[in-house]
């Protein structure tokens, strides 16, 4: 669909219950589709490996941009925010509206080689309109807007910032008991899949609270559990948590990248600290994403329509964990809760993955490792020039081999997550 040398940007299909969306790039329209593959090519050669894959349900992919062989595989998915559970004017009876409906999606490519930079502009907005009824988790009240901002990629680290705005378009009501378990509101959300020490995709949460660094780590006894059992805020000054992958193993996929969110600034109904929850199912289909981790902040009992706000947050993924230290306070700076991490914080980090300290993984102990060898996975359709990554039997989402299968996926999430369950 376009390739200009630096990036190539792809159509794929993708069988899930929510409509296309409309395809830009540069004012010009490529038509519609389901699903968006955008790749990077690697310096002094003819490859392209995926780096970021996007659904029409708000679901977001992104890895590192080394291409070796195999390539590396796609994991865990952002999904776009904020996410509500409660009732509404339109729905009286408490609804979880989980994920959006993606309407257009307009990649500018401007500033590719501008002031040494490379990176790639993409505005995609959400609305509450001409919604699939099949799509029984699509958030239907409020219409959503994001402007992601694509950075050049490493080969051990990708890197999207996230601005997003969002507006009420009817009365909401957040569910009370929700609420009180930190999870009614969810600022943003992760959608991926843990079954057992063997069988995932991630295996730890990773956050600092008030007392000091708190890592969970996943076992098949915490299934259909709130997690941290305990929960408690994230310390004001280190607003971020790692959503991790410490073995590198992990059936079916292999070295699937950990995520690192940086919060910024929140603006709108939401106030006070963050909680970062997490819960999984004790589904052992590895084709399900059968985990989410959310980060909640509190609600007011109601929030009327018209009600505006605005997340702002980065996203790194990485081949391996990024160093624990980095959430250690900082020798220098603090956190300005305006705009998140002070910018020797950023700098670390960024210090971190070109030096390639993110492959420091801080591991459980050796039993908790399984040594098994993750399967390889069959490439996207293929295309002139554009390398398919591991994970892409589908590209995106869901982890069975033909693409197909995903509005299963959907459905079988849409049945496990019902709102008579956490």
């Amino acid at each position: 669909m376009f390739n200009n040398g630096v990036w190539a940007i792809q159509k794929l299909r993708a069988a899930i219950p929510e409509g296309p969306f409309q395809v830009m790039v540069d004012g010009k329209s490529m038509g519609t589709t389901k699903l968006l593959a955008i790749a990077r090519r690697v310096p002094n050669t003819d490859r392209f490996p995926q780096v970021l894959v996007l659904y029409a349900s708000g679901y977001l992919r992104l890895k590192a941009g080394a291409d070796p062989t195999p390539p590396l595989p796609f994991g865990q998915s952002l999904v776009l925010g904020p996410a509500i559970w409660g009732t509404s004017t339109s729905f009286p009876s408490s609804t979880l509206f989980f994920h959006p409906q993606l309407q257009r999606v307009a990649i500018d490519t401007s500033s590719v080689n501008q002031g040494g930079t490379n990176r790639l502009l993409i505005r995609t907005t959400g609305s509450n309109a001409k919604l699939s009824p099949d799509s029984k988790t699509t958030n239907r009240v409020m219409n959503l807007a994001w402007t992601l901002t694509l950075d050049e990629p490493t080969d051990q680290a990708t890197r999207l910032d996230v601005a997003g705005t969002f507006e009420f378009m009817e009365d909401v009501i957040p569910d009370r008991g929700k609420t009180a378990e930190a999870q009614s509101v969810r600022l943003l959300q992760i959608s991926t899949m843990f079954i057992d020490r063997c069988q995932h995709d991630v295996d730890a949460l990773r956050f600092r609270n008030a007392d000091g660094l708190v890592t969970v780590y996943y076992a098949p006894d915490l299934a259909n559990l709130l997690l941290p059992v305990t929960p408690s805020v994230m310390d004001p000054e280190m607003p971020m948590f790692d959503s991790l992958h410490t073995d590198a193993l992990g059936q079916p996929n292999g070295n699937t990248p950990s995520y690192r969110i940086t919060l910024g600034s929140t603006r709108g109904p939401t106030s006070g600290p963050i909680t970062v929850r997490a819960f999984f199912n004790r589904s052992h289909d590895r084709n399900d994403d059968n985990l989410w981790l959310g980060a909640f902040q509190q609600p007011p009992e109601r929030i009327k329509k018209g009600t505006m706000g605005r997340i702002d947050y980065t996203v790194t993924a990485s081949t391996g964990p990024l160093p624990a230290r980095d959430f250690e306070p900082a020798d220098t700076g603090h956190c300005d809760h305006n705009r998140g991490l002070v910018r020797a914080d950023r700098k670390r980090q960024d210090e971190a993955i070109v030096q390639g300290v993110a492959g420091e993984a801080i591991l459980p102990s050796a039993s908790r490792i399984a040594h098994v060898v993750g399967s390889t996975r069959s490439g996207a359709p293929p295309t002139a020039r554009v390398a398919p990554s591991q994970d892409t039997r589908d590209t995106l989402g869901s982890r069975a081999r033909d693409p197909a299968a995903q509005a299963s996926r959907y459905r079988r999430w849409a049945m496990l997550f019902a709102p008579n369950t956490p």
